[in-house]
């Protein structure tokens, strides 16, 4: 989740932020722009002057307050006819008529215009007057234009929005689509295929990409081993089949190519035994590839000490040994793989040393250390990139699966093994993480 919230991903840098700060900067201005129209196409309404410059001295006579900005308050009807016309005049006039409540409050139409009005009786010098306060419902008259406006704007936010999506999900999508298209044939096994070429900034999106290269890349070598051990399969099976095959021919005549029957069936057998350990170790490496990882936390040091403690008879059989295991090292792995791992590696230095044989494990901040040295023939430069490969013949001729095994479990394992290069003899590095 920190790496994902790290990766300050293209398609928010690129699209989300923008496209807000754009849908904000049009908003603003359809609003200035609103606001301005309105301004401008409505500015005679604070022109309704009731009293020019000429006639405010008389305001007081007349008795009518200078209220221009919010409309006109008068006692006089002819005001109204003044300000805003006879039919508004003679409307309002009919209302104040008919009105039975000292003061009321109206909000009509009146003549096509909108207007918000009062109708009030006024005591002034002991007389009653009618008092009335009009102004323009200016809401009511802009309130469809600037919803049409918005309406109108809110459309073309939409479009540009649109537009702008299209494109950024075209180039997405795009994309997506080479993947997908790149997916299908690697899931056709078509392992020659052209690996795609993405060209985006979103690292997401590249690292999907180079892990189906990798993919590619795995499936390529898996196909490779497949046909190496379908070739070694049968090699090493048509040898011993062939003698037993022939061996028992003879012997059905009559005929012994070891002089005896006896001679003979322990060729035979022996021939089965080596066919035996062929299979045991090819069920042994299909086993571990296809066994999930059960893992636990133990310790490290005692599993090793012990499995070193069980080839006490062939340590003591060479002259120089030396154990160096750095106590209670705690790993979290799959134990009895690693069991395996360990029993492959030690078998190996006994079958290759000549006097001398190193084991040292040691923790190292998140990694655990495992070396393992012989001082047996130096593996040539051409060897170290084949040796863990399944069925590679050794410096001596000999050849297995031990080292593929140990490969194995520690790719399982997220970790690897190495060949350190030495001045005599051979040095296994293994780097153990933390799984």
């Amino acid at each position: 989740m920190k790496k994902r919230n790290k990766n300050n991903q293209w398609l928010y840098s690129r699209f989300f932020i923008p496209n807000i700060i754009f849908i904000a900067i049009v908003s603003f201005l359809s609003l200035g722009i609103i606001y301005y129209w309105s301004f401008y196409h409505f500015s005679n309404i604070f022109e309704d002057r009731v009293i020019d410059e000429y006639t405010l001295k008389y305001s007081e006579d007349l008795g009518i307050k200078n209220e221009w900005l919010l409309g006109v308050t008068t006692h006089s009807v002819d005001v109204l006819e003044a300000t805003h016309g006879k039919a508004t005049r003679d409307y309002i006039e009919s209302c104040a008529l008919e009105q039975e409540e000292i003061y009321k409050l109206y909000k009509e139409k009146v003549d096509g215009k909108h207007l918000i009005y009062t109708i009030s009786l006024d005591n002034s010098n002991g007389e009653f007057l009618y008092k009335y306060s009009v102004i323009k419902d200016i809401y009511a008259e802009i309130f469809p234009n600037i919803a049409i406006t918005f309406a109108v704007f809110s459309v073309f936010i939409m479009f540009l929005s649109y537009i702008y999506v299209k494109f950024v999900s075209g180039k997405l999508y795009s994309s997506i689509n080479k993947l997908e298209e790149y997916a299908h044939k690697l899931a056709a096994l078509d392992l020659d295929a052209e690996p795609v070429e993405i060209v985006t900034n979103d690292r997401s999106i590249k690292s999907l990409a180079e892990t189906f290269k990798e993919m590619q890349i795995k499936l390529s070598e898996k196909e490779k081993l497949q046909k190496t051990t379908l070739q070694y399969i049968s090699h090493e099976m048509k040898t011993p089949i062939m003698i037993i095959e022939s061996y028992t021919t003879s012997a059905k005549d009559g005929i012994y190519p070891k002089d005896t029957l006896e001679a003979s069936l322990d060729t035979i057998l022996a021939q089965a035994e080596r066919m035996k350990i062929k299979v045991a170790s090819l069920l042994k490496i299909v086993e571990l590839n296809t066994k999930d990882i059960i893992k636990t936390c133990f310790n490290l040091s005692e599993l090793a000490n012990n499995i070193i403690t069980n080839y006490k008879m062939q340590i003591n059989s060479i002259a120089n040994y030396i154990v160096d295991i750095q106590p209670d090292v705690m790993v979290s792995a799959d134990k009895e793989k690693i069991q395996i791992l360990i029993e492959n590696l030690v078998e190996n230095q006994f079958k290759y040393c000549k006097e001398l044989i190193a084991i040292r494990i040691f923790r190292n901040k998140d990694k655990t250390i495992l070396l393992f040295f012989n001082d047996g023939y130096k593996i040539s430069e051409n060897l170290k990139s084949k040796l863990f490969m399944p069925f590679v013949k050794g410096y001596n001729g000999s050849n297995g699966l031990g080292l593929s095994i140990c490969k194995t479990i520690l790719l399982q394992h997220k970790s690897d093994i190495k060949i350190i290069d030495t001045n005599f003899g051979t040095l296994f590095k293994i780097e153990l993480k933390d799984f």
